[in-house]
């Protein structure tokens, strides 16, 4: 049995812009796609993937410039390294509007697109905190501030794997990211990188006010994920009265 259910979550402005201009961004190859291989045609195992492609590519790139930024010394090298970080980013938006465009939506895509993001925030700052630690620019307000918003993260994941998990169960399709999670990511994303960029007690400033900001959209964010969770528990547990109240129509 099919349920469908549509969520009513936050408001969504913020949200659908960012998937408008990804959306224009990968047009062009999604239309080759399309064109390639039309709607029933079984497309090739390569296209199938390759928006968990893309989503790999930024799991590699965020290593690698974690421990690039790690070791760097120079203010132009972080610099450099903070501008070769947006590409790396910016293929969040972009392996999501490529699956939905070419209806390659897989669930190895949906489990490593969320785990992408945490790690680029989580290794992104640790790293940081250790760099400024190592050159006498840390401080305890830093590592607290930095702490929090990890852990943050992390409830994020898990409450959202087990809205996965869950709607996989009742065959719900959950609601995508809404403006909180968006507004909540670009404050992050500034902060760490500006903070690299701006390494020492500049950057302190920047981060910590950063992650401030980031922290009520993130708590709003989290919220979403809770109540989508208790929508979808509540239907599984309706699940069999439904079930048997089809078989009695059938009848």
């Amino acid at each position: 049995m099919n349920v469908q259910l549509k969520m009513n979550g936050l408001p969504d402005w913020g949200a659908e812009t960012s998937r408008r201009f990804f959306r224009w961004l990968v047009g062009p190859l999604v239309r080759w796609i399309n064109n390639k291989w039309p709607e029933g045609t079984k497309k090739p195992v390569y296209i199938r993937q390759l928006p968990n492609t893309f989503t790999s590519i930024r799991i590699v790139g965020v290593l690698f410039l974690a421990y690039r930024f790690y070791n760097s010394r120079s203010a132009k090298e972080r610099a450099m390294l903070a501008l070769a970080a947006v590409p790396v980013l910016s293929t969040d938006g972009v392996d999501g509007e490529l699956s939905r465009g070419t209806d390659c939506v897989t669930t190895l895509g949906k489990a490593l697109d969320p785990i992408a993001d945490k790690l680029f925030f989580a290794l992104f700052t640790i790293a940081l905190a250790f760099s400024l630690h190592r050159d006498k620019e840390g401080s305890w307000i830093l590592s607290m501030v930095l702490a929090a918003a990890i852990l943050q993260e992390g409830r994020l994941l898990i409450t959202g794997t087990r809205v996965g998990v869950v709607a996989r169960r009742v065959e719900v399709e959950p609601e995508g990211s809404v403006t909180a999670g968006k507004v909540k990511f670009f404050f992050q994303a500034m902060a760490v990188l500006l903070g690299w960029a701006f390494h020492g007690k500049r950057s302190r400033v920047i981060v910590i006010g950063g992650l401030l900001c980031a922290f009520p959209f993130s708590i709003q964010s989290l919220n979403h994920y809770k109540q989508q969770l208790e929508m979808l528990r509540d239907i599984e547990t309706r699940l069999p009265a439904l079930s048997q109240g089809e078989e009695l129509s059938t009848t």
